[in-house]
């Protein structure tokens, strides 16, 4: 928001990426071996620690990201939702008896399956809800009776740093959690290490097919961008459908893979859902997302602010109309509602990924 310095952290280099590999193949072999009670304790530890550590964490992710305060709040509430849950699951593992008498050979015989740790789980996770994200990797790899390596979103590293240090604090064992600060180099060694097992990415459509292409044979789980298309129909509860996407459209500057982007109005009501959708909009504070009323703070750096600003002015050159916003100031763009967008515009084939519906 304001270019202060947070913090900083030391990057990695692709040798110290397989370091971590090293450890977390060591690391596999002792969280398999252990008992789930064992697991579960140290998660539901985790969860206990995270709850104590949340409004300081919270605000360490509104100063890194930008991301507004009352948004890290709940980031922080779901995580630690998210660490007792795994926690839960760690003594329900379980397997399943499969009947073979289905064909002749079978006649009298019983399968049984039962799953197995997969070893060592690389976790990659973004910006904009790192935390959240984070915690879905790693305490669900810990549960299973995994070690995981998480490579850390370069904008928000210190807060990866802290919540690392709570899984360690509470009890998870040395090097079956590794945290990786690092650029593209550092992210390809990882993702290329045959040593990693299952590779489980939160990003953007383009790196997920970079990487499953990388990944082989290995197991890979992608959580890749969308358009976030969204129909009212003429038999829609409009002003509860106006004030929903406003807040799905501009939740977190727009910066999520669930944004609603698109938006599709049937055309017996889009006067009256224009009027309602509009009066939500311009009531979004837009501002310092340290202070508890602001509803969006910055985009995340420059960069992405040039890029949105470019792909609003491509769609008003091809013929889009800005009913409101539109406008950029450094790092701050206005929320911004736009019609009159065709299918074959820029801005409604890709992800925009800011505060643009």
């Amino acid at each position: 928001y304001d270019g202060i310095k947070v913090g900083g952290v030391e990057l990695a280099t692709p040798e110290i990426a397989h370091e971590a590999v090293t450890g977390a193949a060591s690391a596999a072999k002792i969280m398999k071996k252990m008992p789930p009670r064992e697991r579960a304790k140290f998660l539901k530890k985790a969860s206990e620690i995270l709850t104590d550590r949340a409004e300081s964490i919270a605000k360490t992710l509104c100063l890194e990201t930008g991301k507004a305060l009352r948004d890290t709040r709940v980031e922080l509430a779901r995580a630690t939702d998210v660490v007792s849950f795994c926690a839960d699951e760690a003594i329900r593992i379980e397997g399943r008896h499969i009947s073979l008498e289905g064909s002749a050979v079978g006649q009298g015989k019983l399968a049984i399956a039962l799953p197995v740790p997969i070893g060592v789980v690389l976790g990659i996770v973004p910006f904009n809800a790192p935390v959240n994200l984070a915690c879905h990797k790693i305490a669900a790899a810990l549960a299973a009776g995994n070690s995981i390596i998480i490579k850390a979103p370069p904008q928000a590293p210190k807060t990866l740093d802290i919540l690392a240090r709570i899984f360690l604090d509470a009890g998870t064992p040395p090097e079956a959690l590794s945290v990786i600060h690092g650029g593209a180099d550092v992210g390809d060694a990882l993702v290329e290490d045959p040593r990693v097992n299952y590779l489980s990415f939160t990003g953007s459509h383009k790196v997920g097919l970079e990487i499953k292409k990388k990944a082989g044979t290995r197991g890979c789980l992608l959580e890749l961008g969308g358009l976030g298309p969204v129909i009212v129909h003429k038999d829609a509860d409009l002003e509860k459908a106006a004030k929903m996407c406003c807040s799905a459209g501009f939740r977190l500057a727009g910066q999520s893979c669930a944004s609603v982007q698109n938006l599709f109005v049937h055309n017996d009501v889009w006067d009256s859902f224009k009027e309602r959708f509009l009066a939500h909009v311009i009531q979004l504070k837009l501002g310092d997302p340290m202070d508890p009323e602001t509803d969006l703070g910055p985009v995340i750096d420059d960069r992405a602010a040039e890029r949105i600003e470019a792909s609003i002015s491509g769609a008003v050159s091809t013929g889009a109309q800005v009913l409101l916003g539109g406008r950029r100031d450094g790092r701050m763009i206005e929320p911004t509602v736009i019609m009159n967008a065709t299918p074959d515009m820029d801005i409604i084939k890709n992800e925009i990924f800011g505060p643009v519906v």
